[in-house]
């Protein structure tokens, strides 16, 4: 049996997604729970901590699910360890891939996240610097070989952010290459294989030519 605060943060996130942050209210939150008044202040302090807590699990889950662990146990070059977490990216991105607190919740969380950014709270941008740029930085690191010694946090967080939106593409696409010859999706993995792999190696040229004037 799920709990009250549970119960508070499945409808908060439900209706935080339809309506936004600031024409939720905690009246709205309560009556959809059939919980009282006061529990939101008991369990949270209030609608803002409230909604922090709400988007602190979202992007939890959404690194959980999306963000991979990679065996670079058997990459042998530099471009094996990027292939392998390209690869890696690519087998997690899966655009139906369930988000929850706790069990499933009935909400999009895409959708929570535009709601953010077209009528800024300001939580998301703490929330970046806390539960986002950590996991950033870690898909970074794990592609330290190719950058060279020379890469900083920022450009290792900047190839996270990049990557991950390039490797989630195919997924996105099945719908649309349905009707298309067999193996359109499989030349869709390739080609965005090819092009993350092209972006990193860029990256690292630029991260090379910065440090090359930087020295002069």
């Amino acid at each position: 049996m799920r709990g009250t605060r549970v119960l508070i943060l499945e409808t908060a996130a439900e209706i935080f997604a339809n309506e936004g942050f600031k024409r939720t209210t905690v009246r709205d939150i309560v009556d959809q729970a059939g919980v009282n008044l006061a529990a939101v202040n008991y369990h949270f302090g209030g609608k803002e901590a409230l909604y922090r807590e709400v988007m602190r699990r979202v992007l939890q889950d959404f690194h959980t699910e999306k963000i991979p662990t990679v065996e670079l146990a058997g990459a042998l070059t530099p471009d094996d360890i990027a292939r392998s977490v390209i690869r890696s990216l690519m087998a997690k991105a899966d655009a139906h891939t369930a988000l929850s607190i706790g069990p499933p919740l009935p909400f999009d969380m895409p959708r929570l996240v535009l709601q953010e950014f077209m009528s800024p709270s300001g939580v998301l941008d703490d929330l970046v610097d806390c539960e986002v740029k950590p996991h950033m930085a870690r898909l970074g690191d794990m592609l330290a070989p190719l950058l060279g010694p020379d890469a900083t946090i920022v450009d290792k967080i900047l190839i996270g952010f990049w990557l991950v939106s390039q490797c989630s593409a195919p997924s996105r696409a099945v719908g649309l290459l349905a009707s298309e010859p067999d193996g359109a999706f499989s030349d869709l993995m390739s080609m965005t294989e090819e092009l993350a792999l092209a972006g990193v190696k860029r990256l690292a040229e630029m991260i090379a030519v910065r440090h090359e004037v930087a020295s002069a």
